[in-house]
């Protein structure tokens, strides 16, 4: 084909597809319905994205993930929880073993980093693990003070489940105090409750009233305390 014979081609292809722009305009109604249709094909990619991004978070998902409320043990307490709305306030969960704590911490946990939120989980291995590594190291130590306390929205589960070292309590103790200055919540479940809970929350060798004691009403003046019986 010659050039000529190229350019009349072109040219003709061009007239088609203006004649059908004229016959079949592009109205806003339609435009809007394209953007509209795009925006939710971007949010469910967003959503695939942060569901797979849970995963690593909370290593425990695959427990919690579809949870039949109707088998809850403590179905009025699980509720409440679940009808928390994110602010300053925390939720303090506190129950014997089996009431469904752990399962409403990860159903809000869950919504609220769907929402875009940062969260951090800890389960009673990895809280220990974490703080006990920091611990060697002083300038770790304040990197991940800093690192719990920034976080929008930090979860601690079974708090209180085995006897802390003084290392996990000033970390425990320093980003309380830092988070209720920046009104960051805290989401906790907890066995024990009053003395005990002090007890458990104090190290070795020193006193409840310098470390447990502060710890345990920093706690329920920053939380919600929620019963799970029944």
């Amino acid at each position: 084909m010659t050039d000529k014979g190229i350019q009349l081609m072109h040219a003709d292809i061009i007239a088609r597809l203006a004649a059908d722009a004229a016959a079949h305009p592009v109205t806003p109604e339609m435009d809007a319905a394209f953007t509209a249709e795009r925006q939710a094909e971007n949010m469910a990619e967003r959503q695939a994205e942060r569901k797979a991004k849970w995963q690593t978070i909370c290593p425990s998902w695959r427990l919690y993930g579809d949870t039949d409320e109707a088998r809850i043990p403590a179905q009025d307490a699980y509720r409440a929880a679940l009808a928390w709305v994110y602010g300053p306030q925390g939720l303090a969960l506190v129950g014997g073993p089996g009431r469904g704590k752990t399962r409403a911490l990860h159903a809000v946990a869950y919504r609220e980093h769907m929402a875009g939120r940062s969260v951090m989980w800890f389960d009673p291995p990895a809280w220990y693990s974490a703080g006990a590594a920091a611990a060697r190291e002083p300038e770790r130590l304040e990197e991940h003070v800093r690192k719990l306390a920034r976080v929008d929205l930090l979860v601690i589960d079974d708090l209180g489940k085995s006897r802390t070292s003084e290392a996990q309590a000033m970390v425990l103790f320093g980003v309380i105090e830092r988070r209720m200055g920046a009104q960051r919540p805290i989401l906790i479940s907890m066995n024990a409750t009053g003395a005990e809970l002090e007890n458990r929350l104090t190290p070795p060798d020193t006193s409840a009233e310098c470390y447990g004691g502060p710890i345990r009403r920093r706690l329920l003046e920053s939380c919600r305390a929620i019963a799970f019986v029944g």
